[in-house]
């Protein structure tokens, strides 16, 4: 049964920005699709939230902003458990290292 509360989709959920994000809306009483490149700190956040707010979803996804296969198939498995995303939170850093 499809759930009445609001979804976020949140890339870069496992630190930083996307982290806060993530805490505020679950506040708020959204369902959590979490993305980010480490699936282990995006586990324990899961959990912490799922722990806080027993009665929301919170999914987690790894997959890396600079890889569009691995975004469309975050989206695909997105879509797949949701009906509809209603935010759109896109915190993803991007390290960018050169050699001089």
């Amino acid at each position: 049964m499809p759930s009445s509360r609001k979804l976020a989709l949140i890339s870069g959920s496992s630190a930083g920005l996307g982290e806060a994000a993530a805490r505020s809306l679950a506040r708020r009483g959204y369902d959590l699709f979490l993305g980010g490149r480490n699936q282990e700190r995006l586990t324990g956040l899961r959990d912490e939230l799922q722990r806080s707010h027993p009665n929301q979803v919170f999914l987690t996804y790894a997959f890396d902003v600079r890889r569009p296969a691995e975004i469309e198939a975050a989206v695909a498995a997105c879509r797949a458990r949701f009906a509809r995303i209603d935010v759109l939170v896109t915190s993803a850093g991007v390290d960018r290292k050169s050699v001089v």
